[in-house]
């Protein structure tokens, strides 16, 4: 639970922030379990992939106009609840492949270098779902996909499964 994180980050001194797109991560309760101060957290509630990586954006920016060398922390919980705004104003037959994948590279390909020189480390939660109709290796077991396409595993630092 990433969450666990930002405890140990706001007693350093850090900014930590949570940007929550299934509505499960804000919980005042829950983040004073781990250790987070909800007064000190901040929280935002994004549904659309653009507004999410508008705000690490802002929230870097900020951090390097403050100048700030204490490591920092932003939390997005979770790429599978993110939608485009091309999905939310299309029709709901209208075919969109692979729209929101494109959109997850996009923004973590522009939010990289600003994290990187805000001392910024962000944690994008996801969900593993088995392959459909993918062959299951009696040595391997099943194929895993996640949403959001091949970009968060190939964007990433350091992934954990």
């Amino acid at each position: 639970f990433p969450v666990t994180i930002a405890g140990p980050v706001q007693k350093a001194g850090g900014l930590a922030c949570i940007i929550d797109t299934e509505g499960g991560s804000g919980d005042k309760y829950r983040l004073e379990m781990f250790g987070v101060d909800p007064k000190k957290c901040i929280i935002t509630m994004e549904d659309l992939a653009e507004n999410a990586f508008r705000q690490i954006e802002k929230i870097a920016n900020y951090i390097i106009q403050k100048q700030a060398t204490i490591p920092s922390l932003v939390i997005l919980d979770s790429l599978a609840g993110l939608s485009t705004a091309v999905e939310q104003e299309a029709e709901i037959d209208a075919n969109q492949v692979a729209i929101t994948a494109r959109m997850i590279k996009k923004g973590i390909t522009r939010v990289k270098t600003m994290c990187r020189e805000a001392n910024l480390a962000v944690i994008f939660t996801n969900q593993a779902k088995v392959k459909i109709g993918g062959m299951v290796n009696p040595y391997t077991g099943p194929e895993y996909t996640a949403p959001g396409g091949d970009a968060p595993k190939y964007q990433s630092i350091t992934r954990f499964f």
